[in-house]
């Protein structure tokens, strides 16, 4: 399965390559999800803080590679999930939560808070460096 995401392209890049044109990004498409993603452990969280925390993924077998994206329901519990790509542990993984306000903000384990989404791993590339 081959799905293509959107890319954001450098204005140093442009300038290397000597671009002319006008690209117009149009955000991040999601095709489809595989699989969803919730907190294996409660979690208390501090007012204004992030913090790494174990997830549980479904349907991806050991060893797959998929991309981690927050719900729309993640946002009615005031919380971001930052886009994670992660390769599943025994269907377990890592991911970035966030609590942007000034109270804090309780998740139960079990919660819903995000969403699979199927990559080829031969799809992910290095950064771009600069040669100096």
């Amino acid at each position: 399965m081959d799905i293509h995401h959107s890319l954001i392209i450098g204005i140093v890049l442009l300038t290397l390559l000597n671009l002319k044109q006008t690209l117009v990004i149009i955000g991040f498409l999601s095709a489809f999800k595989i699989g969803l993603v919730r907190l294996t452990q409660s979690i208390d969280m501090k007012p204004m803080s992030e913090c790494l925390v174990p997830i549980r993924l479904s349907n991806i077998a050991d060893g797959e590679v998929a991309l981690v994206e927050p719900v729309n329901s993640l946002e009615n519990k005031a919380i971001g999930l930052a886009r994670t790509v992660v390769r599943s542990n025994k269907g377990r993984a890592m991911c970035r939560v966030l609590n942007p306000f000034t109270c804090q903000k309780h998740l139960q384990s079990g919660t819903v808070i995000g969403k699979l989404v199927p990559i080829e791993e031969n799809s992910i590339s290095a950064p771009f460096e600069e040669n100096n």
